[in-house]
């Protein structure tokens, strides 16, 4: 059987595409060939030299001309794309749309329910409840039906059209310019054919928090969502997606790993990151989540105001209940948390921590003092997205440790101020349990080596390759 991949790009989504691609042909299936094509953004293309090492790797490569309105949005892209995808599919059964941030290391399996079942039309999961509606992070669809759903689209007034679809047990109602087109095709092959949805194993790949084994997670799904729902902190990451997704191919070709975990009884380190930098915050989290052996919350609790209640050692206690909890549930001899709070509230868990009988280190992310002023003026970039009233801090709507002053550039100074202070005074107070680094030192393979070391993480099965994938493009 003839299959044809189709994989949705544009401008910046190079760096995932070979994995992507590499995943697609993992595992087409007995008897199966696959074809893909990116179908790219004439509007945000795709670079020549990427177009040139695609069609190098037999992959074709056609424009859509129409505008996307962000995320295939609209009647006009959702008339263009299934035209396309049922004219350059001759002789395929089986179409599938999918992400370029997305994983389908099972072909086979992706298919197999319209293989199963002759009678249906489209086949995809869904994040909430099955309401026949295909994701667009990842579908199949036989190419009859494809066919059907172009030709509707082509004859319809795009202008005058609205699709009601049935989804999270409402009934959506919405003009054909605000309808994404997985809705568009999902409400157009239920007319000709029945859709089914959650047929196959699919699943997120957690950037934090994640324990379960990487090739395992690739060996026992069809499809692995890397981008999509996006990730809290991983803004502008299509470098660090494409690293995570080339260790999960490397991974699922790999015998299983004994993965480190904690004996009976025992407790893990615990690790405090910290950074009123958020991106070198984001980089230090993914750095630490990747590594077998390690758990790493990202922004654990970092809302948790210091404000509701004026008395700091009454909050200090109540974020180290929270704490406590999350880190009783640890399987892995490293447990983490970085977050932006912790610049203040790292000082704050150690008298805890130390009395609950964990060892404990804190990793401490700084910029020059040189730097604030840049530091200061990307806040200001960043909240101008916020409330017009909001002041520019590390993270939006953030609980800080010192009272708002009468303009936001005196707040700001006041928080890296409090910062300095305050890890100067845990340096000099913890010269072996505190380690700063430096926003270059996250891409430096040795530095974080010795940061491993440190931190106590075993050797065996680190992933040295994911050192260095910048998680945003800000980051240095």
């Amino acid at each position: 059987m003839k299959i044809t991949a189709f994989i949705f790009t544009y401008t910046n989504v190079a760096p995932l595409l070979p994995a992507c691609i590499r995943a697609l042909r993992r595992n087409p299936g007995s008897g199966n060939t696959l074809d893909i094509v990116a179908l790219d953004d004439a509007n945000a293309p795709l670079g020549e030299d990427t177009v040139a090492l695609l069609v190098k790797d037999g992959v074709a490569v056609v424009q859509t001309k129409t505008n996307r309105r962000g995320n295939l949005r609209g009647f006009a892209i959702a008339n263009e794309i299934a035209g396309l995808m049922f004219s350059e599919s001759a002789d395929s059964e089986i179409v599938i749309g999918m992400d370029p941030d997305t994983l389908i290391p099972n072909v086979e399996a992706l298919v197999k329910p319209l293989v199963d079942d002759p009678e249906a039309g489209m086949a995809g999961h869904d994040m909430q409840t099955p309401h026949g509606v295909c994701l667009g992070q990842a579908y199949a669809v036989r190419r009859a039906t494809m066919g059907y759903i172009a030709s509707k689209l082509a004859g319809m007034d795009g202008a005058a059209v609205e699709f009601a679809v049935d989804y999270l047990s409402l009934r959506l109602t919405w003009p054909a310019n605000f309808m994404w087109i997985d809705f568009v095709f999902s409400a157009l092959a239920n007319q000709h054919a029945p859709v089914l949805v959650n047929k196959y194993a699919w699943t997120t790949w957690k950037h934090f928090g994640e324990e379960r084994d990487p090739g395992e997670v690739m060996r026992n799904n069809a499809v692995v969502l890397l981008g999509n729902p996006n990730v809290r902190g991983l803004i502008e990451s299509k470098d660090r997606m494409a690293a995570c997704a080339k260790m999960l191919l490397n991974a699922a070709d790999e015998p299983k790993a004994e993965r480190p975990v904690l004996a009976g009884g025992a407790k893990p380190v615990v690790v405090l990151g910290a950074s009123i930098d958020t991106n070198a915050a984001a980089n230090l989290a993914a750095v630490l989540a990747s590594q077998p052996g390690v758990t790493c919350e990202y922004l654990l609790f970092d809302g948790t105001c210091h404000e509701i209640v004026v008395d700091e050692a009454m909050n200090a206690l109540a974020h180290w209940r929270k704490l406590k909890w999350r880190i009783t549930q640890a399987t892995f001899p490293v447990w983490c948390n970085v977050s932006v709070s912790n610049a203040w509230r790292a000082g704050m868990m150690i008298p805890y921590l130390e009395e609950a009988g964990y060892d404990w280190r804190v990793v401490a992310v700084d910029a020059p003092l040189a730097d604030d002023g840049k530091l200061i003026s990307r806040w200001d970039a960043e909240s101008a997205k916020a409330d017009a009233d909001a002041v520019a801090l590390p993270v939006s709507r953030t609980a800080i440790p010192v009272a708002k002053a009468a303009d936001a550039a005196a707040t700001q100074q006041a928080v890296v101020a409090d910062y300095r202070a305050k890890l100067g005074a845990l340096v000099a107070a913890h010269p072996q349990k505190l380690r700063v680094l430096q926003a270059a030192d996250l891409a430096d393979q040795s530095a974080m080596a010795a940061l491993f070391d440190w931190i106590g993480l075993p050797a065996a099965g680190r992933r040295n390759e994911l050192v260095g994938a910048a998680i945003n493009a800000r980051a240095s």
